[in-house]
């Protein structure tokens, strides 16, 4: 068992060097690679904590990292939110590096609509439809989406 608590060991050393990842995330990846063996997930779990103990895994840092990330991308919180849940970071996490990197999603929206479809305003109902529907998909808030159609007056002024 020492011989795989050392190569599990530098498997997680080498996907952190990579990029950020959440425990549970780190967990699943090494007990992939594990051998197929008696005792094997409390061995990747001792890897786990120790990465937690160095601080070379926080689900703070992954969260805020992918929240910036996904941000950039031109993901709503909604779907970023979701993405983070289903890596198993907790709600509190979640919410904590939300709070701390204070994103402005209405003015995300609006770029990434004018992106997309430009601002014009729109009068046929299905074309608006489908750019509601595109911006739902990409994880924005109705808010967020009404604020998107009715920019194109606020952006011209500008």
């Amino acid at each position: 068992m020492d011989d795989t608590y050392t190569k599990l060991k530098h498997r997680a050393i080498d996907l952190l060097s990579r990029r950020e990842h959440g425990e549970s995330e780190l967990f699943d990846k090494l007990l992939k690679k594990a051998p197929k063996e008696d005792g094997v997930s409390e061995v990747v779990q001792r890897v786990v904590s120790e990465m937690v103990a160095l601080e070379y895994v926080s689900d703070f840092r992954f969260a805020r990292s992918s929240i910036r990330s996904k941000a950039l991308q031109g993901n709503g919180p909604l779907k970023i939110r979701q993405a983070l849940k289903l890596k198993r970071v907790p709600e509190e996490v979640i919410s904590s590096a939300f709070d701390e990197l204070e994103i402005d999603w209405f003015e995300n929206v609006v770029a990434l609509r004018e992106r997309k479809f430009g601002l014009e305003a729109v009068q046929d109902i299905k074309l608006k439809a489908k750019q509601q529907r595109f911006l739902q998909y990409r994880g924005y808030s109705f808010d967020h989406i009404q604020f998107a159609m009715d920019a194109r007056d606020e952006f011209l002024e500008e």
